[in-house]
């Protein structure tokens, strides 16, 4: 009778198996696959043109990319023996903890091969820039090929993780592609103009916001219950394409590695972003170019160009601006200290010395002038 009675559970179970494995596949033929744009497609701020979005009864959306061929794509190998025989010289900033409360993880140095012998039994979660030995490794995403795209590439940032990881509600500092190569990574994604009206998604200095996807607080935020996103899971071979403004959330299961691609598009030739290529070349890898870097000189100009109203920077323009650069390093300073700071630094950007900052001055200033503009801020 037990035998009888275990064959019977045994039975049951494999039909429950296979019902389930028949409407999963049915989900799967009703989703929509789409390929990604290319470089002149990114100047659309709506991710949501490159894919068809299906919403349900409590209309959350859920949207797949494309996905590649990976016969064809070269990736960061999926074995961790690989890159142990890389002997990649340099440190990596470590998370020590892989669910962020409401603040950023505390962190270490850390060796790639003392990573990869902790990272499957400790809380430990690898995000930094890429060195150049992986990046050998890596295919530019199509988009960023282009020859009109490829000099706006700012920086790129490294996830490495064995799992059970789980990002604040932030916004990105800059527009980015996120590629996949191991694992799948969830996005909760809210568009920024259906953050308004009382909706409680806004970002602070840091970039991140005080939602603990966790714990949640309604009470706190009612409004947000209602709050419309979009649901995207990333596979290994996908690709997405998030706006510097959209709001979102990441997380991940298992094993996951994958690398974000930031790039500015005011350095976007407009001109020639129409003659971009519709097929990528699997032969250019990430290491063939040079990252400007945020705060690089390059970057720090367009910033400044941003600053110039009715003609020339203002104090009050130029002393907010360097109210967010402190804000970044997190270093407080006070109000009446920025003020003056301020003052000292439109003397610097003054070319011609006519008390007044123009176009011309910062078109006029080298990348070492630039450089040692902001040593002196933040000195």
């Amino acid at each position: 009778m037990r035998r009888r009675h275990a064959v019977g559970s045994r039975k049951r179970l494999l039909v429950h198996q296979r019902r389930h494995q028949i409407q999963r596949s049915h989900r799967r033929r009703r989703e929509h696959h789409v390929r990604l744009p290319r470089g002149k497609d990114l100047l659309s701020y709506q991710p949501a043109r490159f894919a068809r979005r299906k919403a349900d009864s409590s209309q959350r959306h859920r949207l797949r990319l494309h996905r590649h061929r990976q016969r064809r794509l070269r990736q960061i190998p999926r074995e961790d023996d690989y890159l142990q025989q890389k002997n990649v010289a340099e440190a990596f900033n470590v998370r020590t903890v892989k669910k962020q409360g409401g603040v950023k993880a505390p962190a270490v140095a850390m060796k790639l091969e003392e990573f990869l012998q902790r990272y499957q039994t400790e809380e430990l979660y690898l995000v930094d820039h890429a060195s150049p030995s992986l990046l050998k490794d890596i295919v530019l995403p199509r988009p960023l090929q282009c020859d009109a795209v490829t000099p706006s590439v700012v920086e790129n940032d490294f996830w490495f993780t064995s799992g059970g990881t789980r990002s604040n509600v932030h916004i990105d500092a800059g527009e980015n592609i996120m590629c996949v190569y191991r694992g799948v990574k969830t996005f909760l994604l809210i568009d920024p103009q259906a953050a308004v009206n009382g909706t409680p998604v806004h970002h602070d200095a840091s970039l991140y916001h005080s939602i603990d996807p966790d714990r949640v607080d309604y009470h706190k935020y009612p409004t947000l219950v209602g709050v419309e996103y979009t649901r995207v899971d990333v596979a290994a071979g996908d690709c997405l394409y998030i706006p510097v403004d959209w709001i979102h959330q990441v997380s991940s299961v298992n094993r996951n590695i994958a690398l974000t691609f930031f790039f500015d598009l005011r350095m976007v030739d407009k001109d020639r972003i129409a003659n971009c290529p519709t097929d990528g070349d699997f032969s250019v890898t990430a290491d063939h170019f040079e990252y400007l870097g945020f705060d690089g000189p390059k970057v720090l100009r367009y910033n400044l160009l941003d600053l110039v109203k009715d003609g020339s920077i203002s104090l009050d323009d130029l002393a907010a601006f360097i109210a967010k650069l402190f804000a970044k390093i997190k270093k407080e300073v006070p109000s009446a200290g920025i003020t003056e700071l301020a003052t000292s630094a439109l003397k610097l950007l003054d070319k011609n010395g006519n008390q007044l900052v123009k176009k011309d001055d910062i078109l006029q200033l080298t990348d070492q002038e630039l450089t040692n503009f902001r040593l002196f801020v933040l000195s």
